[in-house]
Order: structure tokens, then sequence, then C-alpha cells
């Protein structure tokens, strides 16, 4: 979501995005692309936004209309990039010490918790979209420019490659998402 209309990655060079401090991946693919990152963390970004500090945020409707950044923002992009993400983590040497059937119970819980969760967000993100363009935000389509948006990102992941991530994690992800992709 941004004040002025992104419609590729070099459009971010002449932008001020929004970067949470905590990010190493998004400050890297800003990086890649020319940009540079205003780090912030999240209680900071809407004063950033009034004062004009920052004028470009990675968010999803759901998260512009609970946190009110999109009263300072006037164009989202049609696609989705993937920004959110989660997960929920158990050590390997824990989940080894519950018994087959458990853990069983415990892979078919996380599933099921997760494809509800998943519906849920969805379903809320959609609506809280809807709102946003009842407020007048406007869409901008990213799509004529996809493939430049991919090469940012596959650079930026080759860059983060055994600084970040190894490359097993990263093949093991990829296969994950392309596994649960809807």
């Amino acid at each position: 979501m941004s004040t002025t209309p992104i419609l590729k990655p070099a459009d971010l060079k002449t932008s001020r995005p929004w970067a949470w401090k905590d990010d190493p991946i998004f400050s890297e693919f800003l990086k890649v692309v020319g940009a540079n990152a205003v780090r912030l963390g999240v209680p900071e970004v809407y004063a950033a936004l009034q004062t004009k500090m920052v004028d470009v945020v990675p968010a999803s409707a759901l998260a512009a209309v609970a946190l009110q950044w999109f009263t300072k923002l006037k164009y989202m992009s049609k696609d989705s990039f993937g920004i959110i993400g989660g997960a929920s983590l158990v050590k390997k040497e824990k989940f080894e010490q519950l018994s087959p059937g458990d853990q069983q119970v415990l892979i078919d819980t996380a599933r099921r918790a997760a494809a509800a969760l998943d519906k849920v967000a969805r379903r809320d993100d959609e609506k809280a979209y809807a709102v946003l363009l009842d407020r007048g935000i406007e869409v901008v389509d990213t799509g004529p420019y996809r493939a430049e948006w991919d090469k940012a990102a596959d650079e930026t992941l080759d860059r983060l490659t055994g600084r970040i991530f190894s490359k097993s994690l990263l093949a093991e992800v990829r296969a994950a998402a392309n596994a649960t992709a809807p």
C-alpha cells in the first residue's frame, strides 16, 4: 500500500518504504531494487505515515484496516505477494518424545487448525479489502510487471541464502509451500 502508485520494483526507488526493523528479508529486497528502507517497529508506522517519513507499507488489507494505516494511503496492489506468514513450531527433540500415535494426532490437529485459521484470515482479509475499496483506496495492477517482481524476489533469496537460511531450508520451505498452495 502506498501514497503513490507502485507498479514495478523500480518505483520503490523514489519512495520511502517501511521495513519492520527486525525483518532482514524485506530490507534486503528493498536493497535489491535500489530503495532505502525506513526501519521501524510496528507501533511507529502510523506516526511515520502522518509525518510522511514513510509512504509505502507492505501490509495485508486486514492489517491496514486494523492498524488504521489505510487512512494515510491512497493505493494498494491488486496482487498479493504473500506477506502474511506464520508457523507453529515444536522442537524436534520434544516431538520425538511423543508416541507415534500422539505425533500423528498433533500433526492432524495442526493441519486442521491451520486450515481453519487460513479460512478465517482469508475471509476477514476479503472483508477488509472491500472496506478499503469503499473508502476510496485505488487498486494498482502490478501483474504486467510480475516478472520484474519475481526476479527481484529471486535475487533477494539468492543474497540471503547462506546468511539468513541455508539452501536446503529454502528448498524445504518452497516444497512445503508448493504442497499447500491453494
